[in-house]
């Protein structure tokens, strides 16, 4: 993944070293180094005060004096960035912060210029959906626990049977797929209201159903879907926001045998290669072409739950640091699992059970940003 960066005044690295008639060192902020790559809500304007945060401005202080204190803050060009819905870090920066509040970091000039260099990343939030009732739930690892986030409506009333769901950081919107039984459409869905609007009806019956979603680097999507047209077979297919579907490449040339079930799909953070879950736990590792390797992956020893052969992987996830989650499905009692994939040494172990209020049939694991709630 290309890190981007923005450097802001004097050029990176470099101490610049200035005398006034007492020779007293005056020193600068030589560098600012922003890297955004997993922070997706505009831009990110920097501020500085030389007043002890009374006020701020974007105009970068030249002339700092042994001693002096300074506070930086990250801003959305308005207000202070909300470190409940970002992580503003400041670990990197030279000097070291004497101080952190929020998203404003207080330094003192002591012996050499500034370099502040910052990373900004979305807080992110799991979330899956109740197939039958169309409410979209938070999921939290840590104490094992559903809460009910947000309901898809279309018309005022539950779009149920949603199968898969993604963010969109380009347009700001969620995207939804149904399953084959409502048709397999496409919805675009307005996060500040949750209302769906049909892009996509399938009324040609062009596919049974997308499984899952991936968002292109151009703002497009990326289905994995049945088609029942040429090339037939399991297909990634590339989705314009608009609902228009385009170039289809059939995954391995398949067969059934080659390639059945779940179909839980994600862009493998840093590379141009998907993920894609099946059922008895295999994995397929391929290009946007659909042509790769097929991975077998085992249980944990201790997820005792289920047996191989009676789950499919239906969702895909992964997170800022590159870990792997998963929806792992059981055919036979229609329970759901959040599942972690060991990607090197190819285990799947279980982290919960995905259950609310007697519902266990949960679908679109995803991570979002927090802010989109």
């Amino acid at each position: 993944m290309i890190k981007k960066v923005f450097s802001i005044a004097l050029a990176a690295m470099v101490t610049i070293l200035s005398c006034k008639d007492d020779n007293k060192p005056i020193f600068e902020i030589n560098e600012f180094e922003i890297n955004t790559d997993n922070y997706t809500n505009g831009e990110v304007v920097f501020m500085v005060s030389t007043d002890g945060g009374n006020t701020f401005s974007t105009n970068i202080p030249t002339s700092l004096e042994e001693g002096q204190t300074i506070t930086v803050r990250a801003t959305d060009g308005l207000d202070p960035l909300d470190t409940e819905l970002f992580d503003v870090d400041y670990s990197a920066c030279i000097p070291e912060a004497t101080s952190i509040d929020g998203a404003d970091a207080t330094f003192k000039v002591e012996g050499s210029a500034i370099s502040v260099k910052v990373v900004i990343e979305d807080i992110q939030t799991l979330v899956a959906v109740n197939k039958g009732t169309a409410v979209f739930h938070t999921v939290d690892m840590e104490n094992k626990s559903l809460t009910a986030a947000f309901t898809v409506t279309e018309n005022g009333d539950p779009l149920t049977d949603i199968r898969s769901f993604i963010y969109n950081r380009f347009d700001k919107n969620y995207y939804i797929t149904r399953n084959t039984k409502s048709g397999g459409g496409i919805y675009s869905v307005d996060p500040a209201t949750s209302a769906a609007t049909s892009i996509n009806d399938n009324a040609d019956n062009d596919w049974d159903a997308i499984a899952d979603l991936v968002l292109m680097s151009n703002g497009d999507l990326l289905g994995n879907m049945w088609v029942n047209n040429d090339p037939g077979g399991h297909s990634l297919a590339q989705i314009k926001t608009t609902g228009e579907v385009g170039t289809i490449n059939k995954i391995f040339d398949n067969t059934n045998d080659d390639i059945c079930c779940g179909m839980g799909t994600i862009q493998v953070k840093g590379t141009n290669n998907y993920m894609i879950g099946d059922q008895n736990l295999k994995v397929h590792m391929v290009g946007i072409d659909g042509q790769g390797e097929t991975l077998q992956y085992t249980l944990d020893p201790d997820f005792t739950d289920v047996v191989v052969g009676d789950v499919v992987i239906k969702s895909l996830t992964q997170n800022h640091d590159g870990t792997v989650l998963g929806l792992l499905f059981n055919w036979n009692d229609s329970k759901s699992y959040l599942v972690a994939f060991d990607t090197t040494n190819k285990i799947v172990s279980k982290v919960m059970a995905l259950e609310k209020d007697g519902e266990t049939n949960f679908q679109a694991l995803k991570y979002i940003p927090k802010y989109t709630l």
